[in-house]
């Protein structure tokens, strides 16, 4: 239990190297998807494998997030705002959770290929969260993270456009109301994802206007 001189007093506790292991983590996670459905065709007996895999990314990062929510409540300085550490490392599990889930129901819905706008879908999450790993590269680095976030932005309203357009495909085309409804349910999770990257993004604009 820390004094109260101790809460008053800078210590080293290393959030960002926390974050950055969160960070690697979601990378580790979306690699794992991308791999799984680059081809369209689903394997159901590696996408088990993989979902396990993704399992373990979810309990780590959830580990770490709890680790730094443990070093909030014994340090008083911290390098940004308390808040804004808590709402990165629930962000980042935040992710980690989505990807997992799009596997999840991958596994759940019985589909043996996914179209091509799933995954442009896929992709677009995946060049999201490589410009979120940039941004902890130099966190209040203002000119440098300004960048990757209009990036981020510029992703998330190109994945809203291949949204659009695979909504309007699937029901001109799906004749199965079944497949309609499986598909449907795969795009707005992936949609969701993006969205959950674009959020940190959203976050990390604030940081710097807050530190600016």
């Amino acid at each position: 239990m820390p004094g109260l001189l101790d809460l008053f007093v800078p210590k080293e506790k290393k959030f960002f190297q926390h974050l950055e292991q969160q960070m690697h983590l979601v990378q580790v996670a979306v690699s794992l998807l991308s791999s799984e459905v680059g081809r369209g065709v689903i394997s159901k007996k590696t996408l088990l494998g993989t979902l396990g895999k993704l399992g373990k990314q979810c309990k780590e990062g959830e580990k770490i997030s709890l680790q730094i929510t443990h070093d909030l409540h014994q340090t008083f300085i911290t390098p940004i705002d308390r808040e804004e550490l808590q709402l990165l490392t629930v962000a980042l599990c935040r992710i980690t959770d989505s990807i997992e889930k799009i596997a999840f129901t991958l596994s759940c819905n019985g589909l043996r290929r996914v179209d091509e706008f799933f995954l442009q879908q896929i992709a677009l999450l995946e060049e999201s969260i490589t410009l979120i790993s940039q941004l902890f590269e130099k966190p209040l680095h203002l000119e440098k993270n300004n960048i990757s976030i209009q990036r981020i932005k510029k992703k998330e309203q190109e994945a809203d456009e291949v949204y659009r357009k695979a909504f309007k495909r699937l029901f001109q085309k799906s004749a199965d109301p079944l497949v309609v409804l499986k598909k449907r349910e795969l795009l707005n999770i992936a949609e969701e994802a993006v969205d959950d990257a674009k959020n940190i993004g959203d976050l990390f604009e604030t940081i710097l206007i807050n530190h600016s």
